[in-house]
């Protein structure tokens, strides 16, 4: 299981770009991890951020738990960006 953030797809002048969600997708899952203890990995895929956590229960939490905060450099970043999706792929 792991949950699916989209980023902006590149191309054009668009804000916020994907480096700058990107970067603040990863400041503010650090700062979850280090208040609730719970570690997590992150890996890009084409124009998505993957975050991965290790059991179910903590997917739970982060769904109860994840409440970011949406300003970076003065700017607040629309909701759209903390938006993610679930993906369970099946076990063989």
């Amino acid at each position: 299981m792991y949950l699916v953030f989209d980023l902006p797809q590149a191309g054009g002048y668009t804000f916020p770009s994907a480096h700058t969600v990107a970067f603040w997708l990863h400041r503010e899952f650090e700062k979850w991890s280090e208040r609730y203890q719970i570690d997590h990995k992150t890996k890009f895929h084409k124009d998505k951020l993957r975050l991965i956590l290790d059991t179910e229960q903590e997917y739970h939490f982060f769904m109860l738990t994840w409440n970011p905060d949406f300003k970076i450099s003065g700017t607040t970043l629309s909701t759209i960006w903390a938006s993610y999706s679930v993906v369970d792929p099946p076990k063989h």
